[in-house]
């Protein structure tokens, strides 16, 4: 059962507060899954609730910050770099630099925390980002 439902671009859902973690993780990808057919007023809605902005879960950072780069919220800059600064694993980092790349947002402080810590990186995801950021 899906935890989410798009009505005129808005999410019709029950109350998150009571969501427990493996729920918060599912109704986020959803919501990313959903990004088109909806507006920037879901992200800021998303963003009041602290179980989801101030989590230390990496499947909800990830999902937030992808969703926040997509309606091109600058809030969401700082996390998304101190994410992937933090975070080596290559389901994460290499998603979150293309999209961080590709928003208006975000391209130059992409290229420049990667030439920063690209050190940090395994071999094959560094290559990966490289690509991802059109460096080659």
């Amino acid at each position: 059962e899906s935890l989410i439902e798009v009505k005129n671009n808005l999410v019709i859902s029950q109350d998150i507060t009571k969501f427990n973690s493996v729920q918060l993780i599912e109704y986020c990808r959803e919501l990313y899954k959903s990004r088109e057919k909806l507006d920037v007023q879901c992200f800021l809605t998303v963003d009041e609730y602290d179980k989801i902005r101030d989590s230390q879960n990496s499947e909800i950072i990830f999902n937030y910050c992808l969703l926040g780069l997509f309606f091109e919220q600058d809030k969401v800059l700082d996390k998304t770099v101190d994410f992937i600064t933090r975070q080596g694993r290559m389901k994460f980092v290499i998603p979150l630099y293309k999209a961080l790349y590709n928003s208006k947002i975000g391209q130059k402080r992409a290229i420049e925390t990667f030439n920063k810590h690209r050190d940090f990186y395994h071999p094959i995801a560094s290559n990966l980002i490289t690509k991802a950021l059109q460096l080659s």
